[in-house]
């Protein structure tokens, strides 16, 4: 008798804790009162009211969520640049990986897309990867957009800030068809696949053939927490080219001695050449 409502109750605790549903929301609420109006021990109307109460604020208490995502649209529907809602694919708590696999998303086949971060970050690096194993399955040449995104980082923020954004990667058919487009930033808004804050500009690696590389980097003299990282790809392949790539966003701050190259080779699996130039740089001062 009593499983059916507790368990509906709980359900919701655990909707409102994840924030899959919203406190200010209360559509919700009446499912809650139903559920608990059929506990026959509880009686009275004030006894159950109060149980909601309860189950309000401990809902309020909790966090909100924040997100690690994968977003993808595809030239073979609507080219979205920056992202919709409804092109979201793969999502995870922040600081965890996530993937997305399909043989068939437009034109393309994804092997593998995978994004991973350190957030809330440390003091010493801030850090979101992503890599990717793309095909263009069609004999035509079509366009793809990525979007990989972290939010909650509130370090390292102690200036100076050094941001390294790295690209790299190869392609097995030469066409001069292909091009990739990249862009890394760094939001202090903390939004879910912010472009308003600090960026470097466009990285426009040559994929036409064989292995690409493209390095950049800034110092920020600034930077408050919560903020979001941002990796954006407008990725277009000839005709049957399938494309490898690993990408990197590292943050670190003025304590970071050295840079934390085995962190990004753990998120990523790859090297981060961006290290390198981030290493010359301080040699140079």
């Amino acid at each position: 008798m009593l499983r059916r409502p507790i368990r509906s109750l709980l359900r919701v605790i655990r909707m409102l804790r994840r924030g899959t549903v919203s406190v200010p929301d209360l559509s919700w609420a009446k499912h809650v009162f139903q559920s608990i109006s059929s506990l026959r021990f509880l009686r009275t109307r004030s006894c159950r009211i109060a149980i909601l109460a309860g189950i309000v604020v401990l809902a309020a208490a909790a966090p909100a969520r924040a997100d690690i995502e994968i977003w993808l649209s595809a030239s073979t529907g609507t080219n979205n640049n920056p992202p919709l809602a409804s092109d979201m694919v793969a999502s995870a708590l922040s600081g965890a990986p996530v993937s997305y696999t399909s043989p068939n998303f437009g034109a393309f086949s994804i092997s593998v897309l995978v994004t991973n971060s350190n957030s809330p970050g440390s003091p010493t690096s801030a850090i979101l990867t992503g890599n990717g194993v793309i095909t263009n399955n069609t004999s035509k040449t079509a366009t793809l957009y990525i979007t990989l995104s972290d939010t909650g980082f509130t370090d390292p923020t102690t200036p100076p800030v050094d941001v390294v954004s790295s690209i790299n990667g190869k392609v097995e058919i030469s066409n001069a068809a292909n091009k990739l487009t990249y862009w890394s930033y760094v939001n202090t808004d903390n939004t879910q696949n912010g472009i308003g804050g600090a960026t470097f500009g466009p990285q426009n690696p040559s994929i036409v053939s064989g292995a690409f590389s493209d390095v950049n980097g800034l110092t920020l003299s600034s930077l408050s927490g919560p903020y979001s990282l941002t990796e954006r790809f407008a990725l277009t392949l000839g005709a049957g080219v399938t494309i490898d790539f690993s990408s990197s966003t590292v943050l670190t701050g003025p304590t970071a001695v050295p840079a934390p190259a085995g962190i990004v080779l753990a998120l990523t699996g790859l090297p981060c050449l961006g290290l390198g130039w981030l290493a010359r740089r301080r040699k140079e001062h």
